[in-house]
């Protein structure tokens, strides 16, 4: 085949062509590039005048991806910045036993977590192990989350420990996210039916925690 630039769409057999000005009535495009099957012009990179980058395939041609001018990645024809895929990481975050009230001494065994943030979503996942713990104060708390909190209904997580100390009767535990903040309240569930978060008692002296949750972020 050849390489060749145009200025306007082109029926060259079997080649690869740049073109500019394209006529296609399916886009306002401003620069393509595409390969020829036969005579049959098949997109397959299509800048766009409102500078969005479209790949495609097949001689109608079919969209299956678009880079925003204003970032983000939609696929298969849609358009919409809200659907767009904008952010993936991943990375570490260091996970803290608190109150609310008070973030006194103790010592950390062990204070590994991950997360991995797709678009808004945040899964994260943490291990945590300590002694020496001095009493804080207010509400029992897991702290130092990535990004900041963004959903008004909280989310939950599951988590598991050894020498916590839950309230009678609770049959149920999980993590409860903090509106605009940086961190989870502890959660439990009794056989009442009730709820509670529990004070920063349940963090005993020494023990260990390790669990999993998401949340939503605006970051």
């Amino acid at each position: 085949g050849t390489i060749g630039y145009f200025e306007s769409t082109q029926a060259a057999t079997n080649a690869a062509n740049i073109v500019g000005n394209s006529t296609d009535t399916n886009s306002s495009s401003n620069l393509i590039l595409q390969v020829n099957s036969g005579t049959t012009a098949q997109s397959i990179v299509r800048c766009n005048g409102n500078n969005d980058t479209v790949i495609l395939n097949g001689a109608t041609p079919a969209e299956k991806a678009r880079f925003l001018a204003g970032g983000g990645l939609a696929f298969n024809g849609d358009t919409a910045a809200a659907n767009a895929l904008d952010d993936y990481e991943e990375g570490t975050w260091t996970p803290v036993i608190q109150g609310t009230g008070s973030n006194n001494s103790k010592n950390y065994v062990t204070q590994t977590a991950h997360y991995t943030k797709v678009g808004r979503l945040v899964t994260v996942s943490y291990r945590i192990a300590w002694n020496n713990k001095s009493a804080d104060s207010g509400t029992a708390i897991i702290s130092g989350l990535p990004f900041v909190i963004n959903e008004s209904t909280a989310s939950g997580g599951a988590f598991v420990g050894n020498n916590l100390d839950f309230p009678a009767n609770t049959v149920v535990a999980t993590t409860e996210t903090a509106e605009s903040q940086q961190y989870v309240y502890i959660l439990v569930g009794f056989d009442s039916g009730t709820w509670d978060n529990p004070s920063t008692s349940f963090f005993q002296s020494s023990g260990n925690i390790r669990g999993q949750f998401h949340y939503i972020t605006n970051a």
